[in-house]
């Protein structure tokens, strides 16, 4: 991006389930953009059509190759779209 940082950034804290104590913090970026992957492909699940098949990505940044995938998973797509407002 225009100053040089991920277009996604995220960091996670594991807790003892137990005593509560940080076990270990974790540098986040790919466990996010598989977090919000896959919660558009579980909405896209109960909201689309059953007989969808094909998807429109709109953006082709950090997140549209994760989009792809997760949507793939949950319905048997056979096309995808990618549209971006500036060309690749």
């Amino acid at each position: 991006n225009a100053i040089g940082k991920p277009a996604v950034m995220g960091l996670y804290l594991l807790l003892d389930g137990v005593t509560g104590e940080p076990q270990a913090l974790i540098e986040g970026q790919r466990l996010t953009q598989w977090r919000t992957a896959c919660a558009s492909a579980l909405a896209a699940s109960y909201l689309a059509r059953q007989d969808a098949s094909r998807l429109l990505v709109i953006g082709a940044g950090a997140l549209s190759s994760f989009l792809a995938k997760a949507h793939s998973a949950v319905r048997p797509i056979k096309s995808i779209h990618i549209w971006n407002r500036t060309p690749a």
